[in-house]
C-alpha cells in the first residue's frame, strides 16, 4: 500500500474514535451491517438493538453472530 494511502486510512481511522468520543450514546441501534460493526468495535460494553417489524431480512443472524464475536448484549425486538 502506498504510503499516502496509509495516511488516509489512519486519519480516516483516528477522524472516527474522535466522533464516537465526542458522540457517546446509553445504546446503538444494531444490524450487523459494516457500518454498526465497526462503531459496536469502538464502543466496547455499549448495548446493541435490532429492531424489525416482521420476521424478514437476514439482519437478525448477522447482529447474532457479530454480537457474540464483540461480546454485546443484543436485545431484539
Amino acid at each position: 500500500m502506498k504510503n499516502s494511502s496509509r495516511l488516509l486510512i489512519e486519519e480516516l481511522r483516528e477522524r472516527l474514535k474522535k466522533a464516537v468520543t465526542e458522540n457517546a450514546a446509553d445504546g446503538m441501534l444494531f444490524s450487523g451491517g459494516l457500518d454498526t460493526a465497526i462503531l459496536a468495535y469502538l464502543n466496547p460494553g455499549l448495548p446493541a438493538v435490532n429492531v424489525r417489524l416482521e420476521n424478514y431480512g437476514e439482519d437478525i443472524d448477522y447482529a447474532k453472530i457479530l454480537a457474540e464475536k464483540l461480546k454485546l448484549k443484543l436485545v431484539c425486538r
